[in-house]
């Protein structure tokens, strides 16, 4: 396996706008979704030890995924989210209210934990490919 290695944060993140041109559009508008979903905790991090979580891992998921790109090319991207978002996701499940409590904690949290789930399966089938 020729792993690329990018010698500036500048080539890999250029490398991973390469890669996202050459996905479906869904893929870029799913980045977006996620990035805001996480961004979102901020609206509840003055109250809520999860929201506070959630940015932390967010963003350190994202500083691992910019080295993973970085050391082992753009199909490493999901490493980061694999190792942290799985443990962010059980979690944040054993914590989350009841579905029957509607606010916007209640709201934003069962969002976030749909969007950890779709994005650790998409993850996992990419990283599949890349490593079969």
């Amino acid at each position: 396996m020729d792993l690329p290695v990018y010698d500036s944060y500048a080539a890999a993140s250029a490398a991973i706008d390469s890669y996202l041109a050459t996905r479906p559009t869904w893929v870029e508008y799913w980045v977006y979704w996620a990035l805001f979903a996480f961004a979102s905790s901020l609206w509840f991090v003055p109250g809520n030890a999860p929201a506070r979580l959630s940015l932390i891992v967010g963003l350190v998921s994202w500083v691992l995924g910019v080295f993973a790109v970085l050391l082992l090319g753009v199909p490493a991207w999901g490493l980061s989210r694999l190792v942290l978002w799985l443990p962010l996701f059980f979690h944040l499940a054993r914590r989350r209210p009841s579905l029957a409590i509607v606010n916007g904690y209640s709201l934003w949290l069962h969002a976030l934990m749909l969007t950890l789930l779709v994005t650790l399966v998409l993850d996992t089938i990419q990283l599949y490919r890349w490593l079969g």
